[in-house]
C-alpha cells in the first residue's frame, strides 16, 4: 500500500491526539485513591467575565470556584467559591472517577478526522494521586471527533 505524505501526516497527526487526551478504556489493577481532581473549561480566544473551576473530591465532593474578571484596565479580580447542591456533586464524582481516576468510561469514542475550528475552548484535568499527577488536554474544537456520553455529560453539568 503506497502511502502519500497528506496520509502519513493525518495519521500522525491522530496518533498525537489519542495520546495526549485518551485514556482508553482500561480495568484497573487495584482501586486508585486519587487525592483530588481539578477541572478547568478554558474558554478560547473568548475573555469571559467568569471562570468556573471545579475540584473533585473522594467521597462525592465537588467544589466550584468561580473567577470574576473586570476586563477594564486596572479592573478588580475575584474569587470565590460557590455552593452546590448534594445531586450534582455526586453526579460529577462519579464521572470524573469513571473517566479519570478508575478508567471504565472511554472519554473519546471515535476520531474520523482532525479539522477543527478556531477559538474554541479546551477542558484542562489534573489528577492529584499522592506524588504522581496526570494531566488530560482536549481541545474542545475538533469537529469530527466523537465523545462519549458520560463526558459529554460531564461538560454539560461543569458548563453551566
Amino acid at each position: 500500500m503506497k502511502h502519500t505524505k497528506e496520509t502519513i501526516i493525518i495519521s500522525l497527526m491522530a496518533m498525537l491526539l489519542l495520546a495526549s487526551c485518551h485514556s482508553g478504556v482500561v480495568k484497573p489493577k487495584e482501586v486508585v485513591k486519587a487525592d483530588s481532581v481539578h477541572l478547568y473549561i478554558s474558554p478560547g480566544f473568548v475573555a469571559n467575565r467568569e471562570i468556573h473551576y471545579w475540584r473533585v473530591f473522594p467521597h462525592s465532593r465537588a467544589i466550584m470556584n468561580v473567577e470574576t474578571r473586570d476586563i477594564r484596565a486596572g479592573g478588580n479580580q475575584k474569587t470565590f467559591i460557590k455552593q452546590v447542591n448534594d445531586g450534582l456533586q455526586a453526579e460529577i464524582s462519579l464521572l470524573v472517577r469513571k473517566l479519570f481516576v478508575d478508567h471504565i468510561s472511554a472519554d473519546i469514542i471515535a476520531i474520523k478526522d482532525l479539522s477543527y475550528m478556531t477559538d474554541c475552548g479546551s477542558l484542562e484535568v489534573e489528577v492529584y494521586c499522592g506524588p504522581k499527577n496526570t494531566h488530560y488536554s482536549y481541545y474542545l474544537g475538533y469537529e469530527h471527533v466523537e465523545y462519549s456520553k458520560d463526558f459529554n455529560h460531564l461538560l454539560e453539568l461543569i458548563s453551566k
